[in-house]
């Protein structure tokens, strides 16, 4: 296998209109293929079907963690981009992923910057309004996260995450804690090829975990201040069920860290009472 092929795996349930996307990969020389990963029963909607480098695969099950691992005997390239369906790409994407991923080597992911598909704004910026500087505090007292610099790419006592804002980074790539699942390239030989993900709601805190598996691998994680996609805004846990998926992988993350402190408690804590206000406020 060259060293510079890559794959591009992307589990999607069909929906999304991908075009744009699908023709920047498939005009990258250092593709080889691209992978769609659906669930049985679902199909690719908005689909040109000239784009020859193209396979689709179905999963017996839907999830983004199990359609990765449906993907995963297709690939046949040392490297894996992994990509979420709702991305927007330009065309220097993957060969940044690619030439940072080799620079940094075999052991290595590679992950981009995020910013809004709206307005361009960073989806993980380090400062903010007056609002968003209280909530820093409140975060630094509760779960004893830092509320400089050296709080981005971090995972907090209490399993809260935080990005990084490519604006305070002084060396590029920037080593971090956790990587986004949304987009990120990866040795074949490092990825994890079992079903870690144990939950049949979204895939909240999925990539804490995949993170946490791999660092206990002795694999680096790095964001590149070069590379970037957008997407929409963070998700805002204001939806009953989404928080209630967020607690069942936040409690997944938990036990695979071994988190068992005061703070995941506040933490947890904090979300179910979001819970009993959003109830009372539908009666």
């Amino acid at each position: 296998m060259k060293r510079n092929l890559i794959t591009v795996v992307i589990p999607t349930l069909g929906s999304k209109n991908m075009n744009g996307t699908l023709k920047i990969l498939n005009s990258n020389k250092n593709i080889k293929k691209i992978i769609i990963s659906l669930p049985k029963k679902f199909k690719l909607k908005n689909y040109k079907k000239n784009i020859k480098k193209i396979q689709i695969i179905h999963s017996k099950s839907k999830g983004q963690v199990k359609q990765r691992i449906s993907a995963f005997k297709f690939i046949k390239t040392n490297n894996i981009i992994y990509m979420d369906d709702d991305l927007i790409i330009d065309n220097k994407l993957v060969n940044n992923l690619l030439n940072m991923k080799l620079q940094m080597g075999l052991k290595s992911v590679i992950a981009p910057i995020y910013l809004e598909r709206k307005n361009n704004k960073k989806i993980h910026p380090l400062d903010g309004d007056f609002f968003f500087k209280l909530k820093k505090i409140i975060h630094f007292f509760l779960f004893g996260t830092p509320t400089n610099f050296k709080r981005m790419g971090t995972v907090s006592l209490a399993g809260s995450c935080y990005g990084v804002d490519s604006d305070y980074v002084k060396k590029n790539p920037f080593k971090t804690s956790w990587i986004p699942g949304g987009c990120f390239i990866i040795s074949k030989k490092y990825m994890i090829n079992f079903d870690y993900f144990k939950s049949d709601g979204k895939a909240f805190c999925e990539d804490l975990i995949l993170s946490h598996l791999l660092k206990k691998n002795k694999i680096d994680l790095y964001v590149d201040t070069n590379s970037k996609v957008l997407t929409d805004g963070p998700a805002k846990l204001k939806k009953y069920n989404d928080i209630i998926d967020y607690l069942e992988g936040h409690k997944l993350f938990c036990e695979i860290a071994n988190l068992k402190n005061f703070r995941v408690k506040i933490w947890r804590f904090l979300l179910i009472f979001r819970i009993k206000i959003i109830n009372y406020l539908q009666k």
